[in-house]
């Protein structure tokens, strides 16, 4: 009896894989199959890099035999990065991706994965929220990482003057509370004469009273401030009131 090795069997498949994913092998037309792994099938799932061998025959007289290398491909070290530091509602905080090639990024308001922006600028709107990052190597090796935000009640503190001169000498010309750190859902600063008359009134925490009232200059005397605020998810209004001298 003489065996022969006539047959050409070619193994198919992905040789390279992502760690953590898997390959398929496998072979065609051919009625016997033995693997290195000890499978008898015409196909099998790799999860390791190695050598793997396939040998095939149609019948007792022939058989012949193909061997493939398949690599694995770590993960890439995909990491999120920002400077850490205390975060008020509605802050934007600039997030920074490493150890990738592409980057895509993801939070419950975007409802999907959008990239490839690195660093990207986030603003925070609720608490906590999540930010997903995906990054993809040159072998389309895909990791992630993410970072859960949180932002607290910044209502800082508030400093009022005492008097000003709008005089137009550059200083100390108008009034204006001054702040530190402070952000309002909710701001109104009027200034009233000692009649009860409103002379000025904004809800910008920019602007301030240069002393005039429907473009004219008022009088030297005292005025009174009143100034209600309410920080983000504060249920109540907070009152300032005070008076404020003007002179020249």
């Amino acid at each position: 009896m003489q065996f022969s090795n006539n047959l050409n069997p070619i193994i198919l498949g992905d040789t390279t894989f992502c760690q953590g994913d898997s390959v398929l092998l496998y072979v065609k037309n051919f009625k016997h199959y033995v693997w290195n792994t000890g499978d008898t099938t015409d196909r099998i799932t790799v999860y390791n890099s190695g050598q793997y061998i396939v040998s095939v025959s149609n019948n007792q007289y022939c058989f012949g035999k193909d061997t493939v290398n398949v690599d694995m491909n770590l993960l890439p070290n995909v990491s999120l990065s920002f400077t850490n530091r205390e975060l008020c509602k509605y802050d934007t905080i600039q997030l920074s991706a490493n150890g990738a090639l592409n980057y895509y990024w993801y939070t419950p308001d975007m409802n999907r994965f959008i990239g490839s922006q690195n660093p990207i600028n986030y603003s925070i709107e609720r608490t906590p929220i999540t930010v997903y990052l995906k990054g993809v190597d040159n072998n389309n090796c895909v990791n992630y990482d993410s970072v859960t935000l949180y932002y607290v009640n910044c209502c800082g503190s508030i400093f009022v003057p005492n008097a000003f001169s709008p005089n137009g000498d550059g200083i100390n010309d108008a009034f204006k509370p001054t702040f530190n750190q402070v952000k309002f859902e909710k701001y109104v600063f009027q200034v009233f004469n000692r009649y009860g008359q409103k002379v000025f009134e904004t809800n910008n925490m920019n602007e301030s009273w240069d002393g005039r009232l429907k473009g004219s200059s008022c009088d030297i005397g005292t005025y009174y401030y009143f100034i209600k605020t309410n920080c983000f998810e504060s249920q109540e209004d907070k009152i300032i009131s005070g008076d404020i001298n003007l002179i020249r």
